[in-house]
């Protein structure tokens, strides 16, 4: 059984995050599991602050330990607060509401966590007793919240509460690491691997040097492990090795439970599901543990999608069976899409099971209860829909399996055109910032022009040689301006040569095929590779000099989607001379993909074999050789269908490089040649092209 994963950088983030408790908004209110002894003594002191302080103690104290008990207290400070002798000033407020946003922070129900951060606030403000820190904890913990949501707003409570400490408290340590890592969070949970590495490895640096939260240093070791996943797992098992050790001597089973659960992940990627199952089964162990039945429902859905891989389906099918009976139970706000997860996961495993009857019942089961207009998350939505549709076409519900898949293709063509859109709107953001740049130089260039004619007449003819000295200024600030406009047309053009609509409907055209040759699963992997294609040219279209490295993983993202296109038609290399640095030789982004694209559409696919093969090769310090072979028809063949676009693309290419030739005084070139075989035939098409190189940081 094939089971999609389900956001799993988000998934794995909130395994790793969910269990560390928020910043206590009081300094009255400290967790010291030693006290609680001489906190449960002061229940019945006759001191009413000590009696409500020690209250509060307690319902910290349990927090983390038995969420129930803490629940209880934070009852208790509520008739505190509503006792006749209570004195409910602006401090204690702001203590119990903290509080409940931590209850309702750990429990995972987001807008009640977030309702209470913020009455806690606004009575710390009416108290006075709003420090830099407390606002920054503040900051913090809202941001966290959000975080565990996945909600955008995340990123600007954090980056807030980072500004406010570099501002007033440029030495406090434990907060600022907090919030650099749980930046770093963010932008994993986003998938923007680079920058979570950076702010993960300096929120470490700084907690390690603060000697603070051990267990967020472990939890940030286990996610950088789960970073490395797909690129270098090796290195990914190094890192959650460390961590695991980490969390088993300070006897910490939330984070030893999230670091076997990378454990088990890693060694799946690696084919090893034996050994994934087995750490699985330790992830399971060590959150049932923590008392956290959310974490180990969570646990336990990954288990029975870990017994499905190895095809053992009767424990899948009885582990199913236990989530769906924990997701019933609506167990916090946010479990309708699991419920829905569940019921399908049961069907599913009940089929491969053999039992037919039990598959349909509990497809039944979803069709009665669920309501799919109520599942939020979109990328969630996908996923259950992909699952629906190949359990419902494996029981022989084919018209369900039908419906199913066309919900799937709406869903998939409102995500790429909301990802294309969001695309078109940034070009166009661009376009008109530096038009506007444009127009207030003009501007600029007219009033300085005035204000010499006024000059001029003043002075007269004993400055004529000045004026003529400042005409030539100002003939040469003209002239600059109409290349600078000159150049901003040439990559406005530059960009929509590469942004083809041949291509973007074509791919669009390949993703609603997956779709109805049954590989909905493609055509998502598809759009989302196809998606990150888009951004990269429109970043780096922008840029003069890109690395070598940025450019080759942009052309194997594009040979990628292409191959996904042509239905793995073709074959391709990239080979880079090995006296280039590809993290520090630079060249202009996208001169390749014309020419491949070209031979894509005119010259390949005549033939058995058909492959692309591109080098880079270093001609000189200033110089770096492109070359572009395809095993086509040739030249001649590819004349008789010359397309607009590809005459476009060649234009372009040589306005680019003429331009270039000014600027770096380089011989740079274009040649193209047809291959010969002994015979005389041809037998592919070759682009040599001479672009500029230089060091980029």
């Amino acid at each position: 059984m094939k089971k999609t994963s389900m956001m799993h950088q988000s998934f794995l983030m909130l395994l790793l995050i969910i269990a560390f408790g928020p910043f206590t908004y009081s300094q009255d209110i400290i967790q010291d599991l030693s006290k609680t002894p001489e906190y449960k003594r002061n229940l019945n002191a006759g001191d009413d602050s000590l009696r409500f302080y020690s209250i509060a103690g307690l319902a910290k104290n349990y927090l983390n330990v038995n969420i129930d008990s803490s629940d209880y207290y934070i009852g208790l400070l509520q008739s505190e607060l509503k006792g006749e002798n209570s004195v409910n000033s602006d401090r204690r407020l702001a203590a119990y509401y903290g509080l409940k946003g931590n209850y309702y922070h750990k429990k995972f129900q987001i807008d009640s966590a977030v309702k209470n951060y913020q009455k806690a606030l606004v009575y710390y403000e009416k108290s006075g007793d709003l420090t830099t820190l407390l606002e920054a904890k503040y900051l913090y913990n809202l941001g966290f919240v959000y975080l565990l949501a996945g909600n955008d707003s995340s990123l600007n409570y954090l980056q807030k509460g980072k500004e406010l400490l570099e501002e007033k408290e440029p030495n406090e340590t434990q907060i600022y690491g907090s919030i650099i890592s749980y930046i770093g969070f963010y932008y994993g949970q986003r998938e923007q691997n680079e920058l979570a590495l950076e702010y993960l490895n300096k929120g470490y640096d700084l907690l390690n040097e603060a000697n603070f939260n051990v267990s967020l240093q472990i939890s940030i070791q286990s996610y950088i492990a789960n970073i490395f996943r797909f690129t270098d797992p090796a290195r990914g098992m190094e890192y959650a090795n460390r961590a695991l050790h980490k969390a088993l001597e300070i006897n910490d089973n939330h984070t030893a439970g999230a670091t076997y659960q990378v454990l088990a992940d890693l060694s799946e990627v690696q084919d090893d599901l034996k050994g994934s199952l087995r750490f699985q089964k330790e992830a399971l162990k060590f959150y049932s543990k923590t008392h956290n039945e959310w974490l180990a429902y969570e646990a336990k859905r990954r288990l029975s999608e870990k017994y499905g891989k190895l095809e053992y389906y009767d424990s899948a099918l009885t582990i199913a069976k236990e989530c769906l009976a924990f997701s019933q139970t609506g167990h916090d706000s946010n479990s309708y899409g699991d419920l829905g997860t569940d019921i399908v996961d049961v069907a599913t495993n009940s089929f491969y099971v053999g039992n037919l009857t039990e598959a349909k019942q509990y497809l039944n089961y979803f069709e009665e209860t669920f309501d799919l207009d109520k599942v939020e998350s979109p990328s969630y939505l996908r996923v259950m829909l992909t699952d629906l549709y190949q359990v419902n076409k494996q029981v022989g519900n084919t018209d369900r399996a039908l419906y199913y898949l066309e919900k799937l293709n709406e869903s998939l063509k409102k995500k790429f055109d909301e990802d294309n859109n969001k695309i078109v709107a940034d070009i166009q953001e661009k376009y008109e910032s530096e038009k506007k740049e444009q127009e207030i130089a003009s501007l600029e260039q007219e009033a300085e022009i005035q204000g010499l004619r006024t000059k001029m007449y003043l002075i007269g003819g004993v400055l004529l040689l000045l004026l003529l000295s400042g005409g030539g200024y100002f003939y040469y600030r003209q002239y600059k301006i109409k290349r600078d406009k000159a150049s901003l047309e040439l990559e406005q053009r530059f960009l929509r040569s590469q942004l083809n609509p041949h291509f973007i409907f074509n791919s669009i055209g390949a993703i609603q095929q997956y779709l109805l040759t049954e590989s909905p699963e493609k055509a998502s992997d598809y759009m989302s590779m196809f998606s990150r294609l888009m951004r990269q040219i429109l970043e780096n279209s922008r840029e003069e000099f890109i690395t070598l490295e940025e450019e080759v993983s942009m052309l194997e993202n594009y040979m990628e989607v292409q191959k996904l296109r042509f239905q793995n038609a073709f074959d391709y290399s990239i080979e880079l001379d090995e006296d280039l640095d590809p993290e520090y030789d630079g060249i202009p982004p996208m001169f390749a993909q014309p020419f491949i694209e070209n031979a894509l559409e005119h010259g390949l696919f005549k033939k058995a074999h058909n492959e692309i093969k591109i080098k880079f090769t270093k001609v000189s310090d200033k110089l770096i050789s492109l070359e572009i072979t395809d095993s086509g028809t040739g030249m001649i063949e590819q004349l008789i269908k010359t397309s607009d676009h590809q005459s476009l693309a060649t234009t372009i290419t040589n306005e680019r490089l003429e331009k270039m030739r000014v600027t770096y005084k380089a011989d740079l070139n274009m040649s193209s040649e047809n291959l010969m075989n002994e015979t005389g035939e041809v037998e592919g098409y070759r682009v040599t092209l001479s672009l500029p190189t230089k060091f980029v940081a």
